[in-house]
């Protein structure tokens, strides 16, 4: 497997370093290496943030996101801030609600805010996107981001953020 850096990217408290830490939890699950920071500015929520994953199935000798070759943007500011960086060949997904953008070849837009409201958890938009990009990477398998969630989510919230999630993963499907 190739070398991935994925940025999730958006505003403070759509929980983006959580399901950064759940991606590359599942992807030490899946037995490869994985690597995770984040960012985010002086107003946690509301303000611009970040999470950084690395994976690969070779020791990564440098954990933080210099080209990613998968930005998740939900926000207008998270897309104009990241999208100049995007590696030749990236992915970007992104809100559609929130972005202007035409999907095309490399580029997925969903409605990733609204879908995580309809479904009842609105903070859940985060480990939706995550089910999306397993669906379309296979970067993790939907056992092993599960099983990550489960590990990483107290017992009242797993149920509404593994319903975000498979539905992630339904939701691409239809793309």
């Amino acid at each position: 497997m190739k070398e991935w850096q994925i940025l999730l990217s958006g505003s403070g408290g759509q929980g983006l370093g959580l399901a950064g830490k759940i991606l590359a939890e599942a992807a030490l699950h899946r037995g490869l290496n994985a690597a995770h920071s984040q960012s985010y500015g002086a107003q946690a929520r509301g303000g611009y943030s970040a999470s950084g994953i690395v994976i690969g199935s070779r020791k990564i000798a440098f954990p933080l996101i210099e080209k990613p070759n998968l930005l998740l943007a939900l926000t207008a500011e998270a897309y104009h801030k990241n999208a100049p960086q995007l590696a030749e060949g990236g992915h970007i997904i992104f809100d559609s609600d929130t972005l202007p953008l035409s999907p095309g070849q490399r580029l997925y837009g969903f409605p990733l805010a609204r879908t995580a409201r309809e479904l009842g958890n609105e903070k859940g938009v985060a480990i939706l996107s995550l089910g999306i990009i397993t669906a379309l990477f296979g970067l993790v398998g939907p056992q092993d981001a599960e099983k990550a969630i489960a590990e990483n989510l107290p017992p009242a919230l797993l149920e509404a953020n593994l319903r975000c999630y498979r539905n992630g993963l339904i939701t691409s499907d239809g793309s």
